[in-house]
């Protein structure tokens, strides 16, 4: 019992240490290879950039944002999508270009569902789209 007690805890240490818990900045000097290609094709079309994979597949769609404005938060170290009238998203696939605390965005995307157990610091959303906001409203 004592031997698993001990790999157990091993194991959560060495998990910590992996990529996906690194710092904001630490994830912003990481590009995925879908990106790195999207880069060097020079391409304008930033649905290139964005992770066709989302930790929130599994949910229920909930609702849509279709072209609506907001910005870039950055909250305990996640980034968020903060729109005009307050609401907060949590993406899961936002690219590492967008990762800029107030940049002025307009996404469009899926609101996924929130299990009865969970609390968020905002909505989990997968985006469909995502451009830097041209000019403010």
């Amino acid at each position: 019992m004592r031997r698993l007690l001990v790999f157990c805890c091993m194991f959560v240490l060495y998990s910590c240490k992996t990529s996906q818990h690194a710092s904001p900045e630490q994830r912003d000097n990481t590009s995925s290879v879908d990106e790195v290609d999207a880069s060097n094709q020079k391409t304008h079309n930033d649905l290139s950039l964005i992770e066709a994979n989302c930790q929130f597949d599994d949910r229920k769609n909930a609702g849509e944002i279709i072209n609506t404005a907001g910005k870039i938060i950055l909250s305990v170290r996640v980034y968020m999508i903060e729109l005009e009238d307050g609401q907060r998203f949590y993406p899961c696939n936002l690219p590492v270009k967008y990762r800029k605390e107030e940049l002025r965005v307009v996404v469009s995307g899926n609101i996924k569902q929130v299990k009865p157990n969970e609390r968020w610091g905002g909505k989990p959303f997968q985006i469909t789209s995502i451009q830097t906001q041209t000019s403010s409203k």
